[in-house]
């Protein structure tokens, strides 16, 4: 019969978990594991042949704390806050952990005092928000809004506006952060407002008016944008606010004829441009000329010496017909 100490039953180990260091060895000699005997569900003995001594170890999942066992999470009697981590310690409670905010209450071992974000609360996830407000991007900043089709649909102060092409529940400045806002990082003061510089200084909000900057802009229809004669303008900050748009050139009711350019900007150039041959009488004069437009009145320009009654021969004749487009 192999020889053991009195205290070896459930006696701890250096192999006992990854705070070895606190472990006190009790040496055992065995010949078979049966030889290294537990009374702990949580401990398990095995019996080292070339040794011939046996090594006590916890399982992952459990704590051996004073002799007794504690499974992953339960609390140490008569403290609620702290518990058996076994990733951080098999042989010791440690604190337990809670969110940003939030204190532990040692008698029921509950983490409270944390509040969920309203409209426009920083957030890390949909969690962190309230009932009805999920965790989106506002600019570079994670808050919690709402989508919305108008402002009724907001909080009281808040008002429904664009982002990204989505109708979201905003500030009425604009973005999600004012002056003076809490942030961790100068991302939490996105604004949305290209005029200002956003910065986070001591946990707070801080911005400041950047006239240097200005952007592209068109004030027509979005489809014509680009297309034939109609281009960009530019619009530039003062005093933190983008100005008018100032350059762009919008479309023209009609095409130019002869130009060659597609003046209305609907993808076709000389649109609805004729060449005609006209007969007038009692001035008659036969011509090939080109149709030009002035308003909504078709003029056609003849380069031959009219003849007949009240006829100026010393200039070609132009004669309004009064419709357009032509409808010969």
């Amino acid at each position: 019969m192999p020889r053991r100490s009195a205290d070896a039953i459930n006696a701890p180990d250096a192999s006992s978990g990854p705070d070895a260091s606190t472990d006190t060895v009790v040496t055992v000699t065995c010949e078979t594991d049966s030889d290294c005997t537990v009374t702990k569900a949580c401990r398990t003995g095995t019996c080292d042949q070339a040794t011939g001594t046996c090594a006590y170890a916890t399982d992952s999942e459990s704590c051996f704390i004073d002799g007794d066992c504690f499974n992953r999470d339960q609390a140490q009697p008569g403290d609620g806050c702290k518990i058996c981590d076994p990733d951080l310690n098999q042989n010791d409670f440690v604190n337990k952990l809670c969110a940003d905010g939030e204190t532990c209450d040692s008698v029921t071992g509950e983490c409270t005092g944390a509040s969920l974000a309203t409209t426009c609360g920083l957030c890390s996830s949909s969690d962190d928000c309230e009932t009805g407000l999920t965790c989106q991007a506002v600019g570079v900043g994670m808050f919690c809004t709402q989508t919305c089709a108008a402002d009724t649909d907001c909080e009281q102060g808040f008002v429904c506006g664009d982002v990204g092409g989505a109708s979201l529940c905003l500030l009425a400045t604009g973005g999600c952060a004012a002056e003076g806002s809490a942030c961790v990082v100068s991302g939490d003061c996105e604004d949305l407002n290209p005029c200002t510089t956003d910065l986070c200084n001591a946990d707070a909000c801080t911005f400041s008016n950047d006239d240097s900057v200005s952007e592209a802009c068109y004030s027509g229809d979005p489809t014509t944008r680009g297309v034939g004669t109609c281009v960009d303008g530019t619009r530039t900050c003062s005093g933190g606010v983008l100005g008018a748009c100032v350059g762009d050139i919008l479309p023209e009711s009609f095409d130019v004829c002869g130009d060659a350019a597609d003046n209305d900007c609907d993808g076709t150039p000389d649109q609805d441009c004729q060449f005609v041959s006209v007969d007038l009488s009692p001035v008659t004069a036969v011509a090939s000329g080109e149709i030009g437009t002035t308003g909504d009145t078709l003029h056609v320009t003849f380069d031959s010496t009219p003849v007949g009654p009240a006829a100026d021969a010393s200039a070609p004749i132009k004669v309004d017909l009064g419709f357009y487009p032509p409808q010969f």
